[in-house]
């Protein structure tokens, strides 16, 4: 084989998380290519919130191969995704004690 790599996997992603303005976003790739008898694997995830930025590495390479890893995303995948959804409850209890707030104002203002 050369000594050019050769592409076997190639993902990547970007996209803003706010709509209208502002930098938050989240950035990831995943790149698995060949160099001679050697095989790479790359990948990142950065999420980012105006100037924070927060890289996260899922290599097999240096984390115990594919199969703990496998492991390890299925449980970030798993607390992010709990995580998200006790968000949106937590903004629903929010909104509606905002309300209560807002209608108790109105009512009594001082």
């Amino acid at each position: 084989m050369s000594d050019k790599a050769k592409q076997l996997y190639d993902f990547s992603q970007r996209e803003f998380l706010n709509k209208t303005e502002g930098m938050a976003a989240v950035n990831s790739y995943v790149k698995v290519s060949r160099h001679g008898n050697y095989i790479n694997f790359d990948t990142e995830l950065n999420i980012s919130d105006c100037s924070r930025v927060v890289t996260l590495e899922f290599d097999p390479e240096y984390h115990g191969g594919t199969v703990a890893m496998r492991d390890k995303v299925k449980r970030f995948r798993r607390l992010l995704n709990e995580h998200l959804d006790a968000l949106v409850e937590a903004y629903d209890v929010y909104d509606r004690a905002q309300k209560a707030v807002n209608k108790e104002k109105k009512e009594n203002p001082s």
